[in-house]
């Protein structure tokens, strides 16, 4: 071959590699490259109601979940089809038509028939609008949509929501912190879901799916256990009598794209317990759907028994009964970022406890007792309970604190009591801290009943199928809630240094 030939040759090389490089930069969403767990989910959704892909930390779901967005807006997948390449016409690039492609790379729904072309979609994210769209969907739609395309973008009142329309295909992009009502009376031809969401933003969507035949394809890593994951869990993914519904795992390790080192060193954080670990690495669910303080984990949380300095300040914590034992327990205040929970009342096993026999003197004695030389400065109880006055046959009664205070016992009632809060600052609470190599709170192991109720604790289904803390277990927990958003301050002196979060007379929530 000549060299003029052979310099043809490469000319024409260099030109096809152009072609390709400017193709790929004009349609981003044709050169995707999905690997083995991805294109699982890719063949599972068109074929089915409810494919719930629960996968590890960097699988890349949110990433094919936003290319099926883009597909069911088109109706075809473009990274399917062979040398697939934008229209431009008059100088404008658009995709070609569905009826341009061969209908073997067309959307399909659960049936058998086409998904409906322009077609009306929603993807909600179970974060809120700012992080869930923003910082997360948004990217990903312009990493992903050619910038010669154009499409309409409408944003609802207050950023609620946001309307995305390309040739009549509408996507109504919306957040799990909306008000459940405003995902009522629409009609989908396909959901799109990523990370947990409520129930009772759920079903009005599930409900719209019907008239289209419309499926869900819903992405996530159960994380964290609050209503939101256990409802899924409880309906969704641990309901055997459901058959309309896939599940896939997925782990980082299955992407290729990533740096698999990096991620083997976050997944072997000694922060991370079982449970979160088995979630970020390959979707498992193990205890969190369930259990409320899902950042509890005894390994890092639970440390011997040991001899407490007498001169550690200490705060005692009452949640008091009627029909049941009043629970106790006592922290030692070591800084204003490490409390050790050192002594529980009752310390007989929670199966063997019976309504007292008892009274306040009784109590107060026992705290007295207990206590000897410590030096307890701070004293609080449950603010809807220690407050409270009985009343019958019209006298009234006094309050528990006011029964304490005769006794030199004298109880702050002034405490967050709202239990949302509260289940926040429990999680973060027990969080493991590497700068620190420990979480905030720690527990000797003596306090058997505390350890077992903080990792029992869980949520139950309530008479009208909603999920809700359970009351069994709650006692010790409520009064680890009531230190944690209390905080109180390791340098108080003994007259008066509470931290109150309720100013006199404030009604808790």
């Amino acid at each position: 071959m000549s060299k003029s030939s052979i310099r043809e040759t490469k000319e024409e090389l260099y030109h096809l590699l152009e072609l390709k490089q400017e193709r790929q930069n004009k349609c981003p969403i044709a050169n995707v490259i999905p690997h083995e767990g991805q294109q699982k989910i890719i063949d599972t959704i068109d074929h089915n109601s409810i494919v719930l892909a629960l996968c590890g930390n960097r699988f890349g779901k949110t990433f094919i979940l936003t290319c099926e967005v883009i597909a069911a807006m088109l109706g075809y997948r473009p990274w399917q089809v062979p040398d697939f390449q934008l229209d431009c016409i008059n100088g404008q690039w658009d995709f070609p038509d569905r009826v341009n492609i061969d209908p073997k790379y067309w959307v399909y729904r659960k049936d058998g028939l086409p998904l409906k072309n322009p077609c009306n979609l929603i993807f909600v994210t179970g974060l809120s609008i700012m992080k869930g769209v923003g910082s997360i969907f948004q990217p990903k739609w312009r990493e992903l949509w050619p910038k010669e395309v154009a499409f309409k973008a409408y944003s609802g009142s207050a950023g609620t929501w946001i309307k995305l329309i390309y040739k009549g295909s509408t996507l109504s992009v919306a957040a799990d912190t909306q008000d459940a009502s405003t995902f009522e009376g629409s009609a989908f031809s396909r959901c799109f879901i990523d990370e947990p969401i409520r129930k009772q933003i759920f079903t009005p969507i599930r409900r719209g799916l019907i008239d289209e035949g419309g499926s869900v394809l819903w992405t996530a890593t159960p994380i964290g256990a609050d209503g939101r994951t256990a409802w899924m869990a409880a309906d969704l993914i641990l309901n055997e009598k459901r058959t309309d519904i896939v599940i896939i795992n997925g782990s980082g390790k299955d992407n290729a794209h990533i740096n698999q080192t990096a991620l083997q060193e976050f997944l072997d954080d000694p922060s991370l317990s079982e449970d979160e670990k088995a979630a970020r690495e390959s979707g498992k669910l193990g205890t969190l759907a369930k259990r409320i303080v899902s950042t509890f984990d005894q390994a890092t949380a639970v440390i011997p028994a040991t001899d407490i300095p007498p001169n550690i300040p200490r705060i005692l914590i009452v949640d008091p009964h009627h029909s049941k034992p009043c629970h106790c327990i006592w922290a030692a205040l070591m800084s204003d970022e490490h409390w050790v929970i050192y002594r529980e009342y009752p310390n007989e096993d929670h199966n063997k406890q019976r309504i007292p026999n008892t009274g306040t003197k009784d109590l107060a004695g026992m705290i007295k007792a207990a206590e000897g030389k410590e030096n307890v400065v701070y004293r609080i109880c449950d603010p809807s309970f220690g407050r409270q006055h009985g009343r019958v046959l019209g006298q009234r009664y006094k309050s528990f604190q006011e029964e304490m205070a005769e006794y030199d016992l004298i109880f702050d009632a002034r405490v967050d009591n709202n239990l949302e809060r509260g289940i926040a600052e429990l999680r973060d609470a027990f969080r493991f801290s590497k700068t620190i190599n420990r979480p905030k709170i720690q527990i000797l192991n003596t306090c058997k009943n505390v350890i077992q109720s903080l990792g029992l604790w869980a949520y139950e289904t309530g008479p009208t199928g909603a999920l809700k803390p359970s009351e069994n277990f709650k006692d010790f927990v409520d009064c680890t809630r009531y230190l944690c958003t209390y905080k109180p301050c390791a340098d108080a002196g003994t007259e008066s240094g509470y931290s109150s979060y309720l100013i006199d007379g404030e009604e808790e929530d």
